[in-house]
């Protein structure tokens, strides 16, 4: 919530926010879940193994 009023405040153009997360930190996995942000099924391979890919939309 706090993120998404950020975001809409300072960057009114921006529609989403999107992070990676490994796939072998669960924990985070679950936090940036909770926190709102969706797994759609994209994954990319990372530096240090593969990352889901999450996103926030912000509302208008």
């Amino acid at each position: 919530m706090l993120l998404s009023m950020f975001v809409k405040g300072n960057f009114p153009n921006v529609t989403k926010v999107v992070l990676a997360v490994n796939k072998k930190n669960q924990a985070a996995y679950q936090l940036y879940k909770k926190a709102g942000f969706k797994d759609e099924g994209k994954t990319k391979m990372g530096k240090i193994g593969e990352q889901h890919i999450l996103e926030l939309p912000i509302k208008s």
